[in-house]
């Protein structure tokens, strides 16, 4: 891939991930799909397939391995809304939100997605970024 090329992809999926500035969480299920209400009154969702961690005040609170039911993580995050969302060098997605709880999924898979958001965005096994924007 050309720089050009990787520089305006690169563009692209910051300006959807802005998007999601200002959004709050709506819902989870049971399968560990995160449902967003976007500013522009929009809806998203994300599924979290790959591992995660969960830190409040930046004490990690807990992590995929440790989840038992939904309650758990619902009462960290429903009706947080985002600050800050980023993805690093190695496709690990961060979101922070109002009440300083941080949501890190980490590319740790080789045989699965490791996060979906809204099948537009998509990090492939291997910790490859695909997106459909």
């Amino acid at each position: 891939m050309t720089k050009g090329r990787w520089d305006k992809m690169d563009n692209q999926i910051k300006k959807y991930l802005n998007r999601f500035k200002g959004a709050s969480v709506t819902e989870i299920n049971e399968y560990q799909n995160i449902t967003f209400l976007l500013k522009d009154k929009d809806i998203k969702y994300m599924l979290l397939e790959g591992g995660w961690r969960l830190f409040d005040h930046h004490k990690m609170v807990m992590t995929k391995s440790e989840y038992k039911q939904t309650e758990d993580i619902k009462n960290y995050l429903v009706g947080a809304i985002i600050n800050h969302i980023e993805i690093s060098e190695f496709n690990d997605l961060k979101i922070v939100f109002d009440n300083h709880i941080i949501l890190q999924i980490i590319a740790d898979s080789m045989r699965f997605e490791n996060w979906v958001l809204n099948q537009e965005l998509i990090c492939l096994p291997g910790g490859e970024l695909t997106d459909f924007l």
